[in-house]
């Protein structure tokens, strides 16, 4: 089993503050903690063959998520969204085998993803 916790941070980049047009120079940067939580399960079929299977989930807290939004003067802008929570669960599923010399790969992933951005003024979720 695994267990991680990390802390980001973002700077705007060039094209978020000054693209012509649509930049934003207003943007504050992006901060954010995250937890993972996984572990990964091995059935070893033959010798040379397993299939693996690595579940995990993800959960982030994000203030001032930098995002591109359409604008009413039909070019995108990029705007802070003031608080966002996003959850993913993560399943791959792994296969591997050895004939001789050549070793075969074979790679399969389910993500469900859930973001929501949190308006603090109406104390409400809205689903991104």
């Amino acid at each position: 089993p695994q267990l991680t916790f990390s802390r980001k941070f973002r700077s705007p980049d060039m094209n978020e503050l000054y693209w012509v047009p649509g930049g934003n120079r207003n943007l504050l940067p992006e901060s954010s903690f995250t937890a993972n939580i996984g572990s990964e399960f091995i059935l070893q079929l033959q010798p040379l063959t397993a299939i693996s299977i690595s579940p995990s989930l993800q959960f982030s807290n994000v203030t001032n998520w930098i995002q591109w939004i359409p604008s009413n003067m039909g070019y995108w802008l990029p705007v802070n969204l003031k608080q966002v929570e996003s959850r993913v669960f993560e399943l791959p599923l792994t296969f591997t085998t050895t004939f001789g010399k050549y070793k075969v790969f074979s790679e399969s992933r389910w993500l469900q993803t859930k973001s929501e951005q949190f308006d603090f003024e109406t104390m409400t979720r809205k689903k991104m």
